[in-house]
Formats: structure tokens, C-alpha cells, sequence
């Protein structure tokens, strides 16, 4: 009767942490968004209100009672990413006040949620935490696709002061629901689709073909193709990492090459067909031209065009979004190099390198599912941001959510890890 009781006790905090996570997501999520002006988020302040007193009451209750292992902070991958939070929060010191307010909110969210989930993965099995986060995940996903799809056809509506939930002209064709943009819906399903299959390793799910079609039909109508080529880039990664190491050593690094030369010869003016398919070729915004690759030479040749100083620590956080009145670069690499110059651009890439690395390492020693699942967010993540600029960013997306929980999964040491 006592174990039966503590066993209750043990899947209704279980049921807590999914109600707490998928209520966080919630509030951090919800946006009302038109093309190029900002966002109207009234929910947001409170989500973070609610993170911050739920992170430190966790950590103050849990200091009490013994002693936090915080060894998944002492890694390689932590102390690049400590490193370039410093050298945003340098830049944006050096910038105006809004700036400096941008870049908090940036940190509080990414460092306020990653210690709201370090504290759970003290309590449940690395696993077993992992599992609880996806299943959140996947029930706010599919929640929000079908709010979405109610929202598309004007079965759902709802309007309070400036927020409004309505369908936006600027995306007539394309889902959002409440997240306010179809690319931001996107990223939390891509996200979902990932952890859908890491759920699916470790438990049967229910209805399992249905899940599967409303998140695929969900990414169809969202017509993210951020999504689709994420993904593709993500299964890629997936299939090769338990090939043969050489092999694998060799495929990756023929595929990266393969995409920085494409995309170089590109911005050198050679023309590559294929990839225009990711144009949406839009008019007039940044010399009068709205296609990706346009967007990222003329970035490039801002970033030429500046004084060493600048090239070396960039030109201050937003400076793009004022340079072109309110338009980003849509690659979150080269809004750092605009931003915060050299330096910031080397530290992301490195902090991507050596996730990967580590995240690899510590697979092919234990060929446990848990790293393999930490890689594919960090590779979906850092995809995604390949033609977004989500990281860093004031706002909550899903994607950079992934590439932040991706670091800290493949940051679990080994010890203390119980194989699936």
C-alpha cells in the first residue's frame, strides 16, 4: 500500500512538471505579430514572472535539502556559451538602453529555463526528464496546431486590447494560431517531431498515426520550409552518426563543406538554382530586394564596409534592424557577425562544434539514445537559425530553445547517465 501510494505521489509530480512546463510555453509563446512591426506579447512578462519564482523556489527548496550536482555546467560547451552570453551582454552595454533591455530578456529566459530544468533533471533519471520535457513539448504542439488550424478557418477568434487572435493577411495561407507566425509555429514542430521519436524510443504512445499526421499536415500548412529542411538535415545527422566513425567523419564534413561553398558561391554572384527554392521573393524591403540570399551579401557587405573595430567586435546589438528600419539578417550567424564582429561569430560557431563533438564522443561511448536526441536538437537548432534569426533573441522560439536544451543534454556527464 506504501509503494502504491508513493507511486501516485511520484506520477502526479510527473503530471506537475508537464502542467508547469506546457503552461511556461504557453505564456511565452503567445504573440500577435504583422509584418515588420513589433510583436504584441501580453502574456509574456508573466511567463517569465512565473519561471523566475517556480526557478528559485526549486533551487531554494532543493538547497536545503541537499547539495546540487552541478556538474553538467562544468563542460566545454558552457563555457563558450558563458563566453559569448558576455560578449552579447559587452555589446549591448556599449549600445542604447533598449538594447541593454533586449539583451536581460534574452538571458533571463535561456538561463532561467535552463535552471528550471537542471533542477529537474536532479530529480528524475536523465532519461526519464528527457521524456517528461518531449511529451511537454508534444502536447503544446499539438494543442497549438489545432488552435491554428480554428484560427485559419475563423472558427476561433478572440481580441483583447491590442492582442488579437485572427488569421494575418500578411500570411493569408499559412498557420499560426496564437504563436503569431507561421515560422514560429514551425520551429515548435519540428521540435515536437523530434521528440515525438525520442518519446516513442523509451514508451508506446497512443494514437501514434494520428499524432504523426497532425504534426505533418500541421508543417505542411505552416509552410515552414525552415522546418522540412531542418529536419531533412536532422535525419541526415541521424542516419550517418551510427555508420562507421570514418565514414561518418568524412560524410559530415563533405556536407558542410558542400553547403558553405554553395552558399559562397552565391554571395559571390554565381548563380546556384537550387537554392532559390528558399526565396520567397517578396518585394522591397532591403534594396528593394526580399530574397535570403540577396539579404546575406549585402550583410556581408555591410559587415566589409566596417572599421576594424567593427569587424573585430561588430557594431552593436540591433544595429541591423535600425541600419534597414526593422528587417534582420535571417541568419542567426550573421547577425552576430554584425552584431558583436569576429569574436561573437568564432564563440557560437565553436560552442556548436564542440556540443557536437562532445554530444558525438560520449554517443559512440554509450550509444545511449539521450545523447543521440541531445545532437539532433543541436543540429536542428543551429539548422534552423541557418535562415532565422532566433539566437539571440528578446523573444521565446521553440528553435533556439532547441539548440540551448540540446547543449545541456549532451553536457550530462556519463556517470551519471542509466542507459536505455
Amino acid at each position: 500500500m506504501q509503494k502504491i501510494n508513493l507511486l501516485r505521489n511520484y506520477n502526479r509530480q510527473k503530471s506537475i512538471f508537464i502542467f508547469l512546463l506546457t503552461t511556461i510555453f504557453f505564456f511565452l509563446s503567445v504573440k500577435y505579430k504583422q509584418d515588420n512591426v513589433p510583436s504584441v506579447k501580453p502574456l509574456y512578462s508573466m511567463g517569465l514572472l512565473i519561471l523566475g519564482i517556480l526557478c528559485t523556489a526549486n533551487w531554494f527548496k532543493y538547497f536545503l535539502v541537499k547539495k546540487v550536482n552541478l556538474t553538467a555546467f562544468n563542460q566545454t560547451p558552457i563555457y563558450f556559451l558563458a563566453i559569448l552570453i558576455m560578449i552579447f551582454g559587452a555589446s549591448s552595454m556599449l549600445s542604447n538602453e533598449r538594447e541593454i533591455k533586449d539583451f536581460i530578456y534574452f538571458l533571463y529566459w535561456n538561463v532561467a529555463l535552463s535552471l528550471f530544468l537542471i533542477f529537474y533533471l536532479e530529480k528524475y533519471k536523465a532519461y526519464e526528464f528527457i521524456f517528461l520535457v518531449c511529451k511537454s513539448v508534444l502536447i503544446f504542439s499539438i494543442v497549438s496546431s489545432i488552435i491554428a488550424f480554428l484560427t485559419f478557418f475563423g472558427i476561433v477568434g478572440f481580441e483583447y486590447g491590442e492582442y488579437v487572435l485572427r488569421q494575418n493577411l500578411w500570411t493569408i495561407t499559412r498557420i499560426h494560431g496564437y504563436m503569431g507566425e507561421p515560422t514560429a509555429l514551425g520551429g515548435l514542430l519540428g521540435f515536437s517531431v523530434i521528440s515525438f521519436f525520442y518519446i516513442s524510443k523509451i514508451n508506446d504512445i497512443k494514437y501514434k498515426l494520428i499524432i504523426l499526421f497532425i504534426l505533418i499536415i500541421a508543417i505542411i500548412a505552416s509552410g515552414s520550409r525552415n522546418t522540412v529542411v531542418s529536419l531533412l538535415l536532422v535525419g541526415l545527422f541521424a542516419s550517418l552518426i551510427d555508420i562507421k566513425k570514418s565514414f561518418f567523419t568524412i560524410s559530415f564534413i563533405v556536407l558542410s563543406l558542400f553547403l558553405i561553398s554553395t552558399i559562397s558561391l552565391q554571395l559571390l554572384g554565381i548563380e546556384v538554382n537550387f537554392l532559390d527554392q528558399f526565396d520567397r521573393g517578396e518585394t522591397n524591403y532591403f534594396n528593394q530586394e526580399r530574397r535570403r540570399l540577396s539579404i546575406w551579401a549585402n550583410v556581408l557587405d555591410i559587415f566589409k564596409d566596417g572599421s576594424i573595430m567593427n569587424i573585430l567586435f561588430g557594431h552593436g546589438s540591433n544595429y541591423l534592424n535600425q541600419f534597414t528600419g526593422g528587417v534582420s539578417a535571417f541568419n542567426a550567424s550573421l547577425e552576430i557577425l554584425i552584431a558583436h564582429g569576429i569574436f561573437g561569430f568564432i564563440f557560437y560557431q565553436m560552442l556548436f562544434i564542440s556540443s557536437v563533438y562532445l554530444g558525438v564522443k560520449r554517443y559512440k561511448l554509450t550509444k545511449s539514445f539521450v545523447y543521440k536526441y541531445g545532437l539532433m536538437l543541436l543540429i536542428y537548432g543551429y539548422s534552423f537559425s541557418l535562415f532565422m534569426s532566433f539566437f539571440p533573441s528578446t523573444d521565446f522560439h521553440f528553435s533556439a530553445f532547441a539548440f540551448i536544451f540540446g547543449i545541456l543534454i549532451v553536457c550530462i556527464p556519463v556517470r551519471n547517465l542509466r542507459n536505455i
